[in-house]
């Protein structure tokens, strides 16, 4: 957690515009950081930002893979961009599905896309994907690796 839980871990603001990956824990448990822009990073570890629960922001716009427990916690998110993302890990987001913007998956294809969920399967029930219903939601074990299907 070199960046997050501690009394020096006061980061408000992160732009990393030559990172193209950020490892495990690395800002988790930040409660000050409210925006993040990481315009090159591809690949996000496991918990890199879990419990940073002021976060408002965050854009990685070559994002491929976010790891377990990326951004679970963040309780306030208002604006996600992800648009290349192919892989997000177990508990990414909160236990319900993040409000969604009208377009969020428009133009995904949904021959490449799967979303992936653990928990309580009744909180997926009114979860459409927003842009494109076709996309499939798939309940996966929590103990079952990242590449399992």
């Amino acid at each position: 957690m070199a960046f997050g839980h501690g009394p020096y871990a006061k980061l408000s603001v992160l732009y990393l515009p030559s990172v193209t990956e950020i490892g495990a824990n690395a800002f988790r448990r930040n409660q000050y950081l409210t925006k993040v822009n990481l315009p090159r990073v591809r690949t996000i570890d496991d918990f890199a930002f879990d419990d940073a629960s002021r976060l408002r922001y965050f854009n990685a716009p070559e994002l491929e893979s976010i790891g377990r427990n990326g951004l679970n916690d963040s309780h306030v998110l208002e604006a996600v961009n992800l648009p290349e993302l192919r892989y997000m890990g177990i508990n990414c987001f909160e236990a319900s599905p993040p409000v969604q913007d009208k377009a969020a998956f428009t133009g995904a294809d949904p021959a490449k896309l799967i979303i992936y969920y653990t928990g309580d399967t009744s909180t997926r029930k009114s979860f459409v994907p927003a842009g494109n219903p076709t996309i499939k939601l798939v309940k996966r074990n929590a103990d079952a690796p990242p590449n399992s299907r």
